[in-house]
């Protein structure tokens, strides 16, 4: 295993063992949209020692807890996607309709009293919408192509090579990670206040719980799958 260094980028560090996303995830730093900079920028930004963060992490690593997380970066490249699909995409397409109608009813009933659920219930109908539209290219497109390069070796696809699809989907997840900060923010961090009613309360632990899957959904596929994918791609 490498020594972290102050230039190693997030998304590295979370590459090597995806259990360290834990560690960032306490410390409130995006370890797969904004994987790409470097542990020292991100601390500085923050406020945060690199030396404690180091220290955070090396603790995370001692724990056996952080195995079945770090097993992905052992995975085949097929054996990655079926993960995604049964872990992250199935997952929002249950989710996505039910917090989507959640956030519709909550609006309607109390966005008078705060127009911030009004925004909310818009911002995640916009988020659902690209999502839904992004796992479809993923599954009909970029998967069945990654896949076949995995198990037969040649890649023989829609037009492109796979790191131009793989640019797009990057893209896209950008989008996802703007969103889940403005979902953070219209909420207060998905914060529960007496004045809450149950649907509104459901509403922010479906919110919570759906940004932390995504977070993993989106690491999985930004540190993990698409780096070697594009590795594997360059070398036919």
């Amino acid at each position: 295993m490498s020594a972290i260094q102050p230039e190693t980028t997030i998304a590295e560090i979370v590459a090597e063992r995806p259990s360290r996303s834990r560690v960032f995830e306490e410390l409130g730093i995006d370890y797969c949209c904004g994987g790409g900079k470097s542990l020292a920028a991100v601390c500085d930004k923050k406020g945060l020692s690199v030396d404690e963060t180091l220290e955070n992490i090396a603790a995370e690593d001692s724990r056996p807890a952080g195995k079945e997380l770090d097993q992905l970066a052992g995975m085949s490249l097929s054996e990655l996607i079926t993960h995604i699909l049964k872990e992250h995409h199935d997952y929002l397409k249950r989710e996505l309709p039910r917090i989507q109608a959640l956030a519709d009813r909550v609006a309607e009933r109390h966005g008078e009293r705060d127009n911030r659920l009004i925004d909310l219930a818009r911002v995640h109908q916009g988020f659902a919408e690209e999502l839904q539209l992004h796992m479809m290219k993923e599954e009909q497109m970029l998967f069945p192509e990654i896949r076949q390069m995995d198990e037969t070796g040649v890649t023989v696809g829609s037009p492109g090579p796979i790191a131009m699809k793989i640019s797009v989907m990057e893209a896209e997840h950008e989008n996802a990670g703007v969103a889940m900060e403005k979902f953070g923010q219209l909420t207060d961090g998905f914060a529960i206040t007496d004045e809450c009613c149950n649907k509104h309360r459901a509403l922010l632990q479906g919110l919570k719980e759906l940004c932390d899957n995504t977070h993993q959904h989106v690491s999985a596929e930004n540190n993990i799958l698409f780096p070697r994918a594009k590795a594997m791609e360059e070398q036919k």
